[in-house]
Formats: C-alpha cells, sequence, structure tokens
C-alpha cells in the first residue's frame, strides 16, 4: 500500500532523502554477513512480565523464527496490504512479529499493552484489521480473551494468534520451541514478493489527547528519515549493544531503535516496563553502548547517586 504521491517520491528519490530498499532489506544483508552474531536479547524480567521463556537469538536463527510466523501469517490468507494488529511488550516476539508481517507484505499495527477494550475496539474497527498478534496474559491481563470478546463488534477481525498456548476456541497458538522449514508456498511468495520503500510498513497511533486515537501509516523510506537522524546523532555502528526502554509501538521504540539497530547490525537487548534496578543491571551485563531515556529519569539519576 502506498499513499505517498508519485511526485513526492520521484522528487525526494531524486534528492537522495529516500532510497529503494525496504527495513526487511536491510534486515537480510545482516543475516547474510553477520549470520552467527547474537542479534536480539529478551528482557531480564521476562517471566514475570507474560511467564515465557527467554529468548536470544542470533540475526540466522532470527530470520528463522520470522519465517515461521511468515509462513504462519501467510496459511491465513494474509498478504499484501493485510492489516495485523499487534499486542506485546518489548519482547523477543514483537520484533519476529514486526519482520514476519512485513514478509509477507502485510503492514503491522501496534498497540500500547495498557490499552484495553475501549481503545483495541476502535483501533481494530478503524483499520478493520483481519489478525492480531499477542499472548494470553501481559501483566496478568488476559488479552487474547480480551480480543476474542471483540470479534463480534468487529467482523473483520478473522484470527487471534497467541505465542502462548490458549485454551480458547480457534486461537492460534505460534509455538516458536518449533524448529519448522518454510514452506513451499512461503518460498514461493516471497520469490513474487513486491513490497517497495514506499509501502506502509507500519500504522502507529497517537495518544488520543485531543479525543480518539488516530492512526498514522509510515512507509518504509519516512521511518529512515528519522532512524537516520539517531544513527549520526549516537555514531551507532555493528559494534553497539542497544537497550531499547521505550514502549516499540511509536515513534521513539521503532524510529529511535529499532531501525537505527537493523541499519546499522549492532545487537538489540529489550526492557520493558522499565524498572530502574534491571535497567542498571543490564547495562552491567550486557554492556550496553547506548540507549534512549527520558530526561526526566537522567534527572532523577543525577540527584539520586
Amino acid at each position: 500500500m502506498i499513499l505517498t504521491t508519485q511526485e513526492k517520491i520521484e522528487r525526494y528519490t531524486a534528492n537522495g532523502w529516500w532510497g529503494t530498499k525496504t527495513i526487511g532489506d536491510y534486515f537480510l544483508n545482516l543475516v547474510e554477513q553477520t549470520p552467527e552474531k547474537i542479534a536480539i536479547v529478551d528482557p531480564a524480567n521476562k517471566a514475570s512480565l507474560c511467564n515465557s521463556e527467554f529468548l536470544t537469538y542470533t540475526y540466522t536463527q532470527l530470520d528463522d523464527k520470522i519465517d515461521q510466523v511468515a509462513d504462519t501469517l501467510l496459511s491465513l490468507g494474509i498478504e499484501k496490504d493485510g492489516i495485523v494488529a499487534i499486542q506485546l511488550p518489548n519482547i523477543v516476539e514483537l520484533v519476529i512479529t514486526y519482520f514476519a508481517v512485513l514478509r509477507v507484505g502485510a503492514i503491522a499495527s501496534p498497540f500500547p499493552v495498557q490499552f484495553r477494550e475501549f481503545e483495541c475496539t476502535q483501533m481494530l474497527q478503524s483499520l478493520q484489521a483481519k489478525a492480531v498478534i499477542t499472548l494470553n496474559e501481559i501483566s496478568e491481563r488476559e488479552h487474547a480473551k480480551m480480543f476474542k470478546a471483540l470479534q463480534e463488534q468487529v467482523p473483520s477481525l478473522q484470527h487471534i494468534l497467541t505465542y502462548d498456548k490458549s485454551d480458547l476456541d480457534d486461537v492460534v497458538h505460534i509455538n516458536l520451541a518449533q524448529n519448522v522449514a518454510p514452506s513451499e508456498q512461503l518460498t514461493r511468495y516471497k520469490e513474487t514478493q513486491d513490497v517497495t520503500a514506499n509501502d506502509i510498513f507500519t500504522i502507529c497511533w497517537t495518544s488520543g489527547t485531543e479525543g480518539k486515537a488516530k492512526g498514522v501509516p509510515r512507509s518504509h523510506n519516512e521511518w529512515f528519515i528519522s532512524a537516520y537522524a539517531s544513527v549520526y546523532a549516537a555514531q551507532l555502528n555493528a559494534d553497539d549493544k542497544i537497550l531499547l526502554t521505550f514502549p516499540l509501538v511509536n515513534m521513539a521504540g521503532i524510529g529511535g531503535v529499532l531501525v537505527p539497530w537493523v541499519l546499522t547490525g549492532g545487537t538489540l537487548v529489550l526492557h520493558h516496563p522499565f524498572d530502574l534496578p534491571t535497567f542498571l543491571s543490564q547495562i552491567a551485563q550486557q554492556q550496553i553502548t547506548y540507549t534512549l531515556v527520558p530526561p526526566s529519569l537522567l534527572a532523577m539519576m543525577i540527584k539520586n547517586p
């Protein structure tokens, strides 16, 4: 889905501001160039957050898991320009989901984990989302059960997928513990995929301070603009270990950390929800070289050494 005018695309490309490679293209380059390098690490408190296994993957392993989820999406009929809602905390599965949705040419729309029935209903109806990917429980809240109840109000929502096993009827379990080879269907589909850098990658949401939350579509090229600002300002490179503290649902998380990570090829360490002792421990244990935190936290640390 391309929402930008052809005139703007041609002008921005001619000026060198926009390119032709997608976020997925940059990731596949990393898989080819540094296959055995550690790509991503789960938050240290993942077990208490969502009762799920702690994961850390190399670039090759991460690519395999992306294929597995993409295969599942394709088998459910989710293809180019289909919209997939996502409600997950900052865990490895969230990053896998973004790239799996991209791999089938669909559009990812992340929901903050604190959003409940009221917000999710409005956003799902606005999106006409075909699927939602979540967990059964996040911080003791039953998210899959919530989306199951919302299906009556959102006829487009055909599929609910979870990374932890669910007892609910018709909920699809994505079991990352299994090693599943890509299907012939996915292999053929990827060969004919025509996603461009001007296709929409995400639909993120405003906070709704002036009323209802509003969906904001962004293409790959539009994300690259803000991402390169972070890369250049922080002089990020492949040796960096980046600690992500902001929710991976909007500008700070995606433009400030996720896409810069893909552009530079370092290691991404996840954190959620913000907890100062865990944050400091991760910096020491993971040998973090770069992170992004709000100024209020830095001021608090200065006042309370």
